[in-house]
C-alpha cells in the first residue's frame, strides 16, 4: 500500500484526442504527464485494468513501486493497478499512461 508523507501533483503534459484537456494534444490511446517531486514527496497513480506505464527519471532518485530507480533509469510496468512514487531525492520524471 501507497501511504504517502506530501502528495504532489501531475502536470499533464498531453492527452488524447478526446480528452483534450493537456498541454497538447496527440492521436494516441495515451497521456503523459511530467512531475518534479522534492524529496520524501510521494505520487500515486492509478491504472485502468490493461493499461501500461513508462517511467523516465530524468534527474533525482525514486522508489516505483518498491524498484529503486536513479536519474537516467526507466521502467515499463503492466499490470500494476497503482503506481506509487516516491522521490528519495528531489527528482524530475516522465511518466506515460498508455493503452
Amino acid at each position: 500500500d501507497c501511504a504517502p508523507s506530501k502528495v504532489a501533483n501531475w502536470r499533464s503534459v498531453t492527452t488524447n484526442a478526446a480528452e483534450g484537456d493537456g498541454a497538447t494534444t496527440w492521436h494516441q490511446d495515451a497521456r503523459l504527464y511530467a512531475a518534479k517531486p522534492n524529496q520524501d514527496c510521494t505520487l500515486e497513480l492509478e491504472l485502468a485494468a490493461g493499461r501500461h506505464a513508462w517511467l523516465q527519471l530524468i534527474s533525482g532518485e525514486v522508489d516505483l513501486n518498491g524498484t529503486i530507480l536513479a536519474a537516467g533509469d526507466a521502467a515499463a510496468l503492466s499490470n500494476e493497478p497503482q503506481l506509487c512514487i516516491q522521490a528519495l531525492e528531489d527528482s524530475e520524471f516522465l511518466l506515460f499512461d498508455l493503452a
